[in-house]
């Protein structure tokens, strides 16, 4: 190939890999470089099976489980349960607390109690919406993450897949204050620490961290639990993640570093068709031009060449 149209098809490849990779779907990966995508491989074995929901108080990682219908005290030095609470609830999910009383959301029932330290029931309210299976507490109000595709599309996609919603809640007046939009199809639980609501994300593996002022996402990381479900956060930059599958309890600590052989690589880049085309229209003039100007040898026949024999006895 000569060596102009060398250079020519090596800028039109270059100018091809450029446009892909501005028209191209962004790959999740080069995000993952500038965001805190950092835990410890330390996992702890939940005392239950089904830790619907979590919160970080006083050194312990307190569980709410429909299993047990109980809250669970978990010593995470010991790995051993140091108190039990019994619950109302038909089926656990979200487990928050205000300072001085827990609050437990039960979204069989579409109801959300207020349970005191010695689990006595203080109070119980049903909530505006369907399926609340997240809670947390914002220092005045209460912050609900409904999944309230559960029960308006009972189909099999929604039921993969429903929809979900933030809103902040008075428990004393039962107003809807405000409501944000879910970062994620399928929430599971949700906690709360400076302005910041994290929210875990069921069908996606990631752990979300959204501005309550604004609603957008400021960071988001991948969970070391496949599924995961609920979760919580204590005084430092560590979050407590459980499963819907496995019994498994994470500890994330965002400010190590990432282990990246753990992550997801989604790559999914979709060529618009007019790229493809534009490319072809001018690669095809330079190999028709190179077929053209190629010079062929003949290829030796020797059926058409006369015996030696033959040219011996011309001599």
């Amino acid at each position: 190939m000569r060596k102009a149209n060398v250079v020519i098809l090596a800028a039109i490849f270059i100018l091809f890999l450029i446009s892909v990779s501005v028209y191209g779907k962004y790959d999740e990966t080069r995000r993952e470089k500038t965001l805190p995508h950092r835990y410890k491989d330390l996992v702890y074995e939940s005392p239950t099976h089904t830790p619907h929901g979590l919160f970080f108080l006083d050194g312990y990682v307190w569980i709410s489980s429909s299993y047990d219908h109980a809250l669970l005290q978990y010593d995470l030095k010991t790995e051993t349960v140091a108190k039990t609470l019994p619950l109302p609830c038909v089926e656990a999910a979200g487990l928050t607390y205000d300072g001085n009383d827990f609050w437990v959301a039960d979204y069989s029932r579409r109801t959300i109690y207020k349970i005191s330290p010695e689990g006595e029931v203080l109070d119980s309210f049903t909530t505006p919406y369907s399926t609340p299976w997240g809670l947390a507490w914002d220092g005045q109000y209460l912050w609900i993450c409904d999944v309230y595709g559960f029960e308006e599309f009972p189909d099999l996609s929604a039921a993969l897949y429903p929809d979900s919603i933030l809103y902040q809640y008075d428990p004393d007046t039962h107003d809807v204050l405000r409501i944000l939009e879910s970062p994620t199809p399928f929430a599971g639980d949700i906690a709360y620490k400076e302005g910041e609501l994290i929210v875990s994300g069921c069908s996606s593996r990631k752990i979300f961290h959204v501005d309550i002022g604004t609603g957008e996402t400021t960071r988001w990381y991948y969970s070391p639990e496949p599924y995961p479900r609920a979760v919580a956060t204590d005084q430092n930059d560590t979050v407590y993640v459980s499963g819907m599958i496995t019994m498994d309890l994470w500890e994330i600590q965002l400010n190590k570093r990432a282990q990246w052989k753990d992550f997801f690589r989604v790559r999914d880049i979709k060529v618009p068709f007019w790229i493809i085309l534009i490319f072809l229209i001018f690669s095809i003039p330079i190999f028709m031009d190179e077929l053209l100007k190629r010079e062929y040898t003949k290829k030796r026949n020797v059926w058409e060449e006369e015996p030696r024999w033959w040219q011996f006895w011309k001599e």
